[in-house]
């Protein structure tokens, strides 16, 4: 086998040829699938045609804050259910709520804690806004995670 080199060859149906080579895995933070907040979908990177990626901890609390409690047959504890009235104690209820709905991730599993006060604000239409800051315990990176 002289003179072949070190290069594969293989047959196809269409005769002899060495096999096309895929471009490289992209490299890069590895995590989970980026989720936008607002299109509440996963964002594909025009560069490289491949999912972007954030911390799976930043992920699992957008998914969570931005589910409504009761909404998922397979677990209807999961989520959040902000108060129905924006009246005096709004903002209170919902921060409350809020804390309620991480506590899988907070007391039990141990993989963030809260930096600072979860920001809950009055919008247009009776919408309410709200801002986590967190300290991601598995990356050892802070993070906020704001959602409509």
């Amino acid at each position: 086998m002289a003179g072949f080199g070190t290069m594969a060859v293989g047959s196809t149906p269409f005769g002899m040829g060495t096999p096309a080579v895929g471009e490289d895995v992209p490299t890069g933070p590895a995590g989970s699938r980026y989720l936008d907040p607002l299109a509440r979908d996963y964002v594909v990177d025009p560069s490289s045609g491949q999912y972007q990626q954030m911390p799976s901890v930043r992920q699992r609390v957008l998914i969570t804050v931005i589910t409504m409690l009761g909404s998922s047959s397979s677990q209807p504890l999961f989520g959040v259910q902000l108060p129905q009235r924006m009246d005096e104690r709004f903002e209170a209820d919902a921060r409350g709520r809020i804390r309620a709905a991480l506590s899988q991730l907070i007391d039990i599993e141990q993989v963030m804690v809260l930096d600072g006060q979860i920001k809950v604000e009055r919008g247009l239409g009776g919408r309410a806004r709200f801002t986590i800051p967190f300290f991601d315990l598995t990356t050892g990176e802070r993070h906020t995670v704001s959602g409509p």
